[in-house]
């Protein structure tokens, strides 16, 4: 950041057009952001949202939102962000990374309300967006992948989180960014916990008087500190692995009970479920390669019959 700051500073000597001294005052911006002077931050961004091209428009949007979050003004933070979204996918050169830092942003903010579901729905909604971000910024994937691990973990589904949160933790940024790890840590306590509670329930009779009433737990992501999610209380959830394959129709033995299951599984749920699959403990090497080839196959076909079929002729597959 010293680096940003001293070239924003030069950018900002020199005898420039305006446009490029935006530049500059939006990257000085989120250097003295970062210091706490968010009332002189907010002006500079302010500014470039009113002079700048539609780009750093966009992206000065996405600046004010930060200022707003890092303030605790969430509500003006998610406005910011949808805002600066919009602004990115209107602005004559698209800009991929301020389209992922807007989604990955309300999606935060959604957790942070407590809605869980729609933040994990906006998360697997933008993973193909994540993916083609991180082929450029790869740190940006893995902590995508770590919000969808907590999402699902605080969604209840801790089989899932638990395999997400393999994969980032197998990445060689995992040491750089210890929030990974302690997402890892809190989905083995939240799985402890879990199995105490089938334990406990097979042993009593439910009823009212009875069910044990947990506090929330806390919320855990890479942007933000730990943040308690909203003062209400609800039963604890326990997980229940039957009802988990049921879900995902299939039997312990790989079977499927019901083929219509499988049509019903939304594109996050199938790629959960391939995700579950490669990353399985006993699952051999030779077996990834063979599951990694076959899907490569299959995409590759894909594209050959839309060259084929010309741009329109398919719309009614592609939609399914």
């Amino acid at each position: 950041m010293d680096a940003v700051e001293q070239a924003s500073d030069i950018l900002l000597g020199l005898p420039l057009p305006r446009e490029l001294r935006n530049v500059g005052i939006y990257y000085k911006a989120y250097c003295i952001k970062r210091r706490g002077q968010f009332v002189e931050a907010r002006a500079m961004f302010e500014r470039v949202a009113d002079e700048a091209t539609s780009k750093y428009k966009a992206r000065a949007l996405l600046g004010l939102g930060s200022v707003a979050f890092d303030s605790g003004d969430f509500p003006s933070a998610m406005s910011l962000y949808v805002e600066g979204g919009r602004a990115a996918m209107r602005a004559r050169e698209l800009d991929p990374l301020t389209a992922f830092y807007s989604q990955w942003a309300v999606a935060i903010l959604k957790s942070i309300d407590g809605n869980h579901r729609g933040a994990l729905t906006d998360l697997g909604g933008m993973f193909p967006l994540a993916r083609a971000v991180g082929a450029s910024y790869p740190p940006l994937f893995y902590s995508h992948l770590n919000s969808m691990s907590v999402e699902l973990l605080e969604s209840g589904q801790i089989v899932e989180a638990q395999n997400v949160s393999k994969i980032v933790l197998a990445s060689p940024f995992a040491d750089a960014y210890p929030e990974y790890r302690e997402t890892s840590i809190d989905i083995a306590l939240r799985g402890r916990r879990a199995s105490r509670s089938v334990v406990s329930f097979a042993q009593s009779k439910l009823n009212a008087q009875n069910v044990l009433r947990l506090p929330p737990a806390e919320h855990v992501n890479s942007d933000t500190s730990v943040e308690p999610a909203p003062d209400h209380q609800k039963p604890a959830r326990v997980f229940d692995m039957q009802k988990w394959k049921k879900k995902m129709g299939k039997e312990p033995n790989g079977d499927h009970k019901d083929s219509k299951s499988d049509k019903d599984m939304s594109q996050d749920e199938i790629l959960y479920e391939i995700m579950n699959i490669f990353t399985e403990k006993d699952m051999d090497r030779e077996i990834r390669l063979e599951m990694l080839e076959s899907i490569r196959r299959l995409a590759a076909k894909k594209r050959a019959n839309k060259q084929e079929k010309g741009p329109g002729k398919d719309s009614d597959q592609d939609s399914d």
